[in-house]
């Protein structure tokens, strides 16, 4: 099932509502409702998502963070002493000035 995002249902109903205002509101009334429809949707759909992310705790932020795998290159990254290039732990030189490591 496909979740659509709050910001989705706003727009379209701006885009319509600003439409069907532009055409004539007399015979795009029905549309202009579904507008209202939408917008109210999108706005409720927001507050709900506020709410939710505001009450995650602290815990459940450190499990997501630890979720993260954490890379090889972000372990053993070293720096160059000339030029402070991000270096591997396998890299002899560095490759941007050139300067020996090892």
């Amino acid at each position: 099932m496909v979740k659509i995002n709050w910001s989705v249902y706003f727009l379209l109903g701006i885009a319509v509502l600003i439409v069907s205002y532009r055409i004539d509101p007399q015979k795009f009334t029905l549309f202009i409702w579904i507008a209202y429809l939408f917008l109210v949707i999108g706005t409720a759909k927001f507050i709900v998502w506020f709410i939710v992310r505001r009450k995650m705790t602290s815990r459940e932020k450190k499990r997501v963070r630890a979720a993260i795998p954490q890379s090889h290159q972000y372990r053993t990254a070293r720096f160059c002493p000339r030029c402070g290039n991000v270096l591997h732990s396998y890299e002899n030189f560095c490759p941007m000035c050139g300067q020996r490591l090892r």
